[in-house]
């Protein structure tokens, strides 16, 4: 074990979460959820291990013990000027069904203030996540052999699956033709099972009081884009939350990460397009205003308290180190 893990293993396991959390040198923490649900999601269920109801609940109650929650535009304002506690935001993405079924219901009950970021393309199920679409292909060939047989392949089902795991966004025809093979209709399935929100549940969860805010057009990596492809996917989606939803606070969050984003890209679209911006190295900050990084908490079955743990010691250690703030190539 190198010297940097060894600090932080030590920082996390002797140090109290409460120690940590008071030399915490942001303040502030984005969780990031995407799905919560007691059922089976057939498009989600090989891709990540999502929190249960209770699980969740029980998440929520340690982080109001701990945090402040608070909303897009107490952000903007500072709202760390009105309260002894740090702050939280949550957030979740991909805009699926379970946002207004599950989540908005236990967020109410609790008075918990959320973001809700949403894909343009995917609302009223008008289309489907290239890696959802991979999830059902997987479930049909897991779950039926004879269907596995009809593709043709000669490898193991074992490495047919680990190959479709690899697939990219540029390789969404390939998924479609495998689906086409196996008479895997994603038009019936979103027909059928509408796993995104509709326009009229996203007009509803934002008359409860939840903010809403762009996650591209339809959940590429960037750092597989060109940047004017970046920049196309950020301004089409801030532009169609604002046109349908009246967005006010034109917030964009990355699809998977920001990893690999330039200056180039901050330069053309901050202010210019969006306010905020959100990306998933939460145990580091950016250099630019107004961009925030989330921490994932759907981490396999890591408590709430081990994932922040891990995180603010990690923030702690890189603050100390010099390693705190994120470097980005000008182009």
């Amino acid at each position: 074990m190198g010297l940097k893990k060894q600090i932080l293993t030590s920082l996390t396991k002797f140090l109290p979460f409460d120690t940590l959390s008071s030399y915490d040198p942001e303040k502030l923490i984005v969780p990031l959820y995407h799905c919560i649900s007691d059922n089976e999601v057939r498009h989600v269920k090989h891709l990540y291990r999502f929190k249960n109801i209770d699980k969740f609940s029980a998440d929520l109650d340690f982080l109001l013990r701990h945090y402040q929650p608070i909303d897009l535009s107490e952000l903007r304002r500072g709202a760390n000027c009105y309260t002894s506690k740090p702050l939280m935001l949550l957030t979740f993405d991909d805009g699926l069904s379970q946002c207004f079924d599950v989540i908005a219901p236990i967020l109410l009950k609790k008075a918990v203030p959320a973001v809700f970021f949403i894909n343009s393309a995917f609302v009223d199920n008008n289309d489907l996540f290239y890696r959802f679409k991979v999830s059902l292909i997987i479930d049909t060939i897991k779950s039926n052999e004879n269907k596995f047989t009809m593709l043709n392949t000669r490898v193991k089902i074992e490495n047919y699956i680990h190959f479709l795991k690899s697939l990219k966004y540029k390789d969404t025809p390939l998924i479609d033709d495998v689906a086409s093979k196996l008479n895997l209709s994603f038009d019936d399935y979103l027909k059928r099972n509408s796993p995104y929100m509709s326009t009229n549940q996203i007009k509803s969860l934002i008359k409860s009081g939840f903010d809403v805010g762009a996650h591209s057009v339809d959940h590429p990596h960037f750092r597989e884009l060109t940047i004017d492809e970046q920049v196309k996917q950020t301004k089409d989606s801030v532009t169609f939350m604002c046109e349908n939803f009246g967005a006010n606070n034109r917030a964009f969050a990355f699809p998977f990460t920001d990893d690999g984003v330039t200056q180039n890209f901050y330069n053309r679209v901050l202010e210019k397009e969006c306010d905020l911006v959100f990306g998933t190295s939460g145990s580091r900050k950016d250099r630019y205003n107004n961009v925030y990084q989330r921490i994932p908490f759907e981490q396999n079955d890591l408590s709430v308290k081990e994932i922040l743990k891990k995180y603010l010691a990690s923030r702690i250690f890189r603050k100390m180190t010099g390693s705190y703030y994120i470097s980005r190539k000008l182009y």
